[in-house]
């Protein structure tokens, strides 16, 4: 008898959470509009504009960017050079030719203890 007690309470108690939430959640959009512009862009949107969702900041590049990156690289072009000519940041181009397989891995750095016991 008394565990079903407690499972009804703890049914009781996650039903009333999960409203306080809804509440709460409420509180805060209503609040939206006076807060600041960095804490409403981190709240995803203006409660007024019902197009702006995402929270994203980071840009996307289309694959025709990403071929003509590529291309430019196949041609011999830097990562800093294709930057400056196509937009996407050079760390991104970077990132990009180690997907792609144009990369070459750097060379392992000699570990100092073996110089010490050659020595």
């Amino acid at each position: 008898m008394k565990i079903r007690e407690l499972k009804v309470e703890v049914k009781n108690i996650q039903r009333s959470y999960q409203k306080l939430q809804q509440e709460v959640d409420e509180l805060i959009w209503s609040l939206a509009p006076m807060a600041s512009p960095e804490l409403r862009r981190r709240l995803g949107a203006d409660p007024d504009d019902s197009e702006a969702v995402s929270t994203r900041t980071r840009p996307h590049y289309s694959d025709k960017v990403k071929q003509q990156v590529k291309a430019a690289l196949q041609e011999g072009l830097t990562a800093e050079a294709a930057s400056r000519k196509l937009g996407p940041s050079p760390f991104t181009i970077k990132l990009w030719k180690r997907e792609w397989g144009l990369s070459k891995p750097r060379a392992k750095k000699k570990n100092p203890s073996d110089r010490a016991t050659r020595a």
